[in-house]
């Protein structure tokens, strides 16, 4: 899994491949234990914000304004 994160997350990152399509190479391009769903939800409550990027967010649109 690791190394097909790795081939793809550059990719998924810029927005040229979507989750679906990152989902089904990298964890589920084999049957596994769990569903898509179940996945997702597991994934997303792992999400945590990191404040200093809204921070940088804010002085980057500051400046181009």
């Amino acid at each position: 899994m690791e190394a097909r994160h790795h081939l793809t997350f550059e990719v998924f990152e810029v927005g040229r491949l979507a989750l679906k399509e990152y989902l089904n190479l990298v964890v589920f391009y084999k049957r596994r234990s769990f569903t898509r769903t179940q996945f997702q939800k597991f994934m997303f409550a792992q999400s945590k914000p990191f404040p200093e990027m809204f921070d940088l967010a804010i002085q980057l649109k500051q400046t181009l304004d």
